[in-house]
């Protein structure tokens, strides 16, 4: 192995702009993911109305 190999030890700075990018990318994935699992379950519910038996809807008198 060569010495210019050897990756140098990250300053306190860089090690917390390193931690603030981790960051920022897991919420970025957390928010997507919740985006698609609201819309999965959307989309569950639309199709659990179409099957479902067609009952009349209960009218609230005025």
């Amino acid at each position: 192995m060569r010495i210019c190999e050897i990756e140098q030890a990250k300053t306190p700075e860089q090690q917390r702009l390193a931690q603030l990018k981790a960051n920022s990318k897991r919420a970025s994935n957390a928010v997507k993911l919740e985006r698609n699992r609201q819309k999965i379950q959307k989309a569950q519910k639309a199709m659990q109305a179409l099957k479902a038996p067609n009952t009349p809807i209960p009218k609230i008198p005025a």
